[in-house]
């Protein structure tokens, strides 16, 4: 299934229109009247918008029997300023494509426009479009959104593009594929005091610094199953002559499955609110950003591989599960998903630094193992 030179040109053109355009997450309105625009030319059976927000949804053989499989990409960009000098440079003054979703969205125009030009006789498929991914929401977002419910998929899959694996490389793994993730907020409360008499208040210095300690020697504990880091602490105010009564201490735990997950994030509980009251500080506990794990399902990797050679496209086994955390899991739940892993380049540059960018010669490939993908579950 090769894919013609005015399609693909096609997919580079709205890659770089939404690359040079992005959008954080729900705020992603521009991106989806974009992608809206350029699905209604290829006259798809339905195009719902506004799913959750800027969801969209694009089915094709709608009346064809056969599994209907739904293919995910994410709208949303970064709140980090760019630093390539390009043609298709952001134009949005600290914010950019860093994660390449713009990359993925276009990969999916490229199916629609593939599947409306040679009309295969496949099952219904659905394009997914949808927001906030960066901050685990979209994909909640979307479910819950009453226009999500006449669509049953049996299937839906989605790619990532993965810095520093071979480029046109597809990487595969049964169940766990990516770990879930939270983040965790203790607000400890104490009362000040003159800093010239410290010993009248009730500071909160000594056990934000206990728990640092504990809760990172509990990641320790856990590794390589998983993580938990500390990734912002705050103390008081800048007044030398207050000792400080407030403080938080930020972490993020994650974790291969949901059971890990939830031993870590239950033990760091315990130990926070344990050293609060060692200290007598009262001590209150926010969550933010939940990411569960991506399942993908029993048998999906024979069906990746599979996929992947009759592609002609290289495919590598995982051993392990990637540790960045992805809300696609949210999907995984609601019925068969299978991700996978697409090279992007041994020497390109980290998903969310400022250099980084999505590159054009892996959206082919990107289109044509989804196209395989598609082959293969109707034919299973």
């Amino acid at each position: 299934m090769e894919i013609d030179e005015t399609i693909l040109n096609e997919a580079i053109t709205s890659r770089h229109h939404l690359h040079q355009h992005p959008e954080v997450s729900g705020k992603e309105d521009s991106t989806a009247e974009y992608i809206a625009k350029m699905l209604k030319p290829l006259n798809p059976d339905k195009l719902v918008q506004g799913i959750g927000g800027n969801g969209i949804v694009a089915v094709f053989n709608e009346k064809r029997p056969g599994p209907f499989v739904m293919i995910r990409a994410e709208l949303d960009a970064l709140p980090i300023h760019e630093e390539n000098e390009i043609e298709y440079q952001s134009e949005k003054q600290g914010v950019s494509h860093k994660c390449g979703h713009d990359g993925h969205m276009s990969i999916l125009l490229g199916l629609g426009a593939w599947i409306k030009k040679n009309a295969p006789e496949w099952g219904p498929v659905g394009l997914l479009f949808q927001p906030a991914e960066e901050i685990g929401a979209g994909a909640t977002m979307m479910l819950e959104d009453s226009k999500m419910t006449e669509f049953k998929p049996d299937y839906i899959l989605a790619l990532h593009n993965i810095p520093g694996a071979a480029m046109h490389t597809i990487l595969v793994r049964d169940k766990s594929f990516a770990y879930s993730s939270e983040g965790l907020i203790f607000k400890l409360k104490g009362r000040t005091a003159h800093a010239g008499y410290p010993e009248k208040g009730m500071p909160a210095s000594g056990a934000i610094a206990e728990i640092i300690q504990e809760l990172e020697r509990l990641s320790r504990s856990h590794h390589p199953k998983g993580i938990l880091t500390v990734i912002h602490a705050r103390l008081g105010q800048r007044d030398f002559g207050i000792t400080p009564g407030e403080g938080v201490v930020m972490a993020t735990i994650r974790g291969e499955t949901d059971q890990v997950f939830e031993q870590i994030k239950n033990a760091a509980i315990e130990k926070a609110f344990s050293i609060a009251n060692a200290h007598q500080l009262q001590c209150n506990l926010e969550t933010t950003e939940f990411f569960p794990y991506t399942h993908n399902f029993e048998g999906w990797s024979d069906i990746a591989v599979s996929a992947g050679k009759h592609a002609g496209l290289k495919v590598e086994k995982m051993n392990t599960p990637f540790r960045w955390s992805e809300d696609f899991g949210h999907f995984t739940q609601f019925t068969k998903g299978g991700m996978v892993g697409l090279g992007s380049g041994a020497d390109t540059p980290d998903l969310h630094s400022p250099d980084y960018d999505f590159p054009d010669e892996i959206l082919p490939t990107g289109m044509q193992f989804f196209l395989s993908a598609i082959k293969e579950l109707n034919t299973k």
